[in-house]
């Protein structure tokens, strides 16, 4: 199984300079992912340029339409380019997010997306109906649910963030959201506040699919959380 793994990232905050930095070695480790973080440069000479695995897209940082207008692009890169065609899966993930790609491939066997689904699904309710999202931290799109996208792309409501106009896009066209990955709570965990090595252990014999690093108070812990459950996933590739 082929993957591409598309990161959701901005340099403009050291925090996250520390978490791309963190990631990167640890997605390299994966021969069957290609991953590649995505961002703003307003100081390129060409609308994208690619340097090693980070991918500059002309144009400044903005929550909305920014997060979205950025996701189209890269998106569009793969189609335009050809690229996709050599994967199954395309996921966009987030910085703060860690992907267990070990684990994540042999559920995805297991139990294909066959359009967009995600670990992680909430729910929103927009114009009186209930619509169940593919969280930012994992939309997982099988290359038929990819190429609807991009292919219907001017479909995407621009006034909303990224992984909510997805998920209201893939509605409005019937499409069913799939929970990917093991039944229960195995799928996802927002890692919580921990204190020693023991407690890193204990949080990765748990096998979660995707660990979600995102306190509100203290961004450095989660740079300390995220290489420490790095280290400790390594070790067990």
């Amino acid at each position: 199984m082929k993957i591409l793994n598309l990161v959701l990232y901005s340099d403009n905050d050291e925090i996250y300079v520390q978490m791309y930095q963190a990631l990167s070695g640890y997605y390299k480790g994966f021969s069957d992912v290609s991953t590649y973080f995505y961002k703003y440069n307003e100081n390129i000479s060409g609308n994208i340029e690619i340097t090693g695995d980070i991918i500059n897209i002309k144009g400044r940082e903005s929550y909305t339409p920014g997060i979205l207008n950025k996701t189209i692009d890269v998106l569009q890169l793969f189609k335009n380019n050809g690229e996709y065609e050599k994967y199954d899966y395309i996921i966009r993930s987030n910085i703060s997010s860690i992907v267990n790609f070990s684990l994540l491939s042999e559920q995805l066997e297991l139990n294909p997306v066959e359009y967009y689904g995600s670990t992680n699904i909430g729910n929103i309710e927009i114009d009186n109906t209930n619509i169940p999202f593919a969280s930012g931290t994992n939309i997982i799109m099988s290359k038929k649910g990819y190429i609807t996208l991009v292919n219907n792309i001017n479909l995407l409501d621009k006034s909303l963030i990224d992984d909510i106009s997805i998920a209201v896009f893939f509605h409005k066209l019937n499409i069913k959201i799939t929970k990917a990955g093991k039944a229960g709570e195995n799928g996802f965990v927002f890692v919580p506040m921990i204190n020693n090595n023991l407690e890193y252990e204990k949080l990765v014999s748990h096998n979660y699919l995707v660990y979600r690093n995102r306190s509100d108070n203290d961004r450095h812990r989660d740079v300390i959380n995220m290489k420490n459950i790095i280290k400790y996933l390594i070790s067990h590739l």
